[in-house]
């Protein structure tokens, strides 16, 4: 079955609407603020770079998600259709908000997903909230970094759909 925008902008709709998340969300207090730098250093799935160096000099989408979160996969299958078509130019992370212990769920995940780039499970700072993150209590929770790690975008309890992503990716360039 071969999936589309419409359909993907469909279920991102459903997931919206089957959450309650619909409305926009404020990012929390002890959060880093737009233009601040942010650093971190995940352990992926795959031993595929999950830390801040690794995708400097291209701007960065990170999603934190959850397996069981319905609204997490409609978001991870908008970010898979965007990176077959940005051939590196912007990188991609999925960041698990689940404890190590579920590797081989989020493995799962990601291989029916059929994620293509890095897929990482949050550390004990990120999950505790503790991080320049902030708590996470939305999913899913995505967060555009430019090129030079600093925070351009947050969107918390929202599915970002491909066009508000490309949106922000655009201004950065």
């Amino acid at each position: 079955m071969k999936t589309t925008l419409a359909s993907l902008s469909l279920i991102a709709q459903v997931a919206t609407f089957a959450c309650g998340c619909g409305a926009h969300v404020e990012s929390p207090a002890n959060a880093a603020s737009l233009g601040e730098p942010l650093t971190f250093a995940f352990r992926s799935l795959d031993e595929k770079p999950a830390d801040a160096e690794s995708y400097r000099g291209r701007p960065l989408v990170l999603s934190f998600f959850s397996t069981g979160d319905l609204s997490s996969q409609a978001q991870t299958n908008f970010l898979v259709v965007m990176a077959g078509h940005d051939a590196g130019k912007v990188g991609y992370l999925l960041v698990a908000l689940e404890p190590a212990s579920q590797r081989e769920l989020i493995e799962i995940y990601r291989q029916t997903l059929r994620v293509p780039f890095a897929v990482a499970i949050a550390d004990d700072r990120t999950l505790a909230g503790e991080s320049k993150f902030g708590p996470i209590p939305h999913l899913p929770t995505v967060i555009v970094l430019d090129g030079a790690g600093k925070l351009v975008k947050r969107f918390d309890g929202h599915v970002a759909t491909s066009q508000e992503l490309r949106s922000v990716l655009r201004e950065l360039k």
